[in-house]
C-alpha cells in the first residue's frame, strides 16, 4: 500500500482572504457587485494555475481549508446562493480529490451543502461537530477526518488526549472511510 499525498491549497472563493483581508472580502460578497466578480476571475485563474503545478509533482489529493465559507462568517443563504453555485462550477473538472477542511470552526450546519460539491473526497470537521451526524450528513462515499483540535492539545493532559482519542476510535470503529485526525488551524 502507498501512502496518500495530499497538498494544501487555498481555494478559489477563500483566496480573496489573503488580497481583501476578510473584512474587505465579506463586504465584496455582500455588495454582489462587480469587485467580486473581478475578484472571483483573479482567483479561480490563480487557483487553477496553481493546483496544475500542485498535481505535476504527484499529489493525490488537495486540502482545502474553508475559512470563508462557516457559518459564523457568511449566512446560509451566502452560501446557498453565491459560494455554492460558484465552487460547482470550478471543482466540477478538476479531476483530483478535494478534502475541505473546517479550520477548526463548526462546519456542520453547512455539511449538507458540501456533500454536493463534486470532487470532494473527504472533510474535516472540527472537534466540535458531532462526528455521526457528520457522516450521516456527507455520506459514505467521502472519507470524513476528525478528532481532537489541534490547537486545544496544550490545554489537554495526557490522560485527557488518550481518553479524548479512544472515545472517538470507539465511536467511530464501524466506520471505514473515517480517519481520526487533529482538527483546527494546525
Amino acid at each position: 500500500a502507498r501512502a496518500v499525498i495530499a497538498a494544501p491549497m487555498l481555494g478559489p472563493f477563500d483566496l480573496p482572504i489573503m488580497i481583501a483581508g476578510l473584512g474587505g472580502w465579506l463586504n465584496m460578497v455582500l455588495d454582489q457587485g462587480r469587485e467580486m466578480d473581478r475578484m472571483l476571475g483573479i482567483t479561480e485563474a490563480f487557483f487553477r494555475k496553481w493546483l496544475a503545478a500542485v498535481l505535476e509533482t504527484g499529489v493525490d489529493a488537495v486540502v482545502l481549508p474553508s475559512p470563508f465559507m462557516l457559518p459564523g462568517i457568511i449566512t446560509r443563504h451566502i452560501a446557498e446562493t453565491t459560494v455554492m453555485p460558484f465552487l460547482e462550477r470550478v471543482y466540477g473538472d478538476l479531476g483530483v480529490p478535494l478534502i475541505l477542511h473546517c479550520t477548526g470552526a463548526r462546519f456542520f450546519s453547512f455539511l449538507d451543502l458540501v456533500a454536493k460539491l463534486p470532487n470532494i473526497g473527504g472533510v474535516v470537521v472540527s472537534q466540535t461537530d458531532d462526528l455521526t451526524k457528520s457522516r450521516e450528513a456527507i455520506g459514505n462515499q467521502r472519507v470524513l477526518f476528525g478528532g481532537i483540535s489541534a490547537a486545544r492539545l496544550l490545554d489537554y493532559s495526557e490522560r485527557t488526549i488518550e481518553l479524548l482519542t479512544g472515545s472517538i476510535l470507539d465511536r467511530m470503529k464501524d466506520d471505514p472511510s473515517f480517519v481520526f485526525s487533529l482538527t483546527g488551524p494546525d
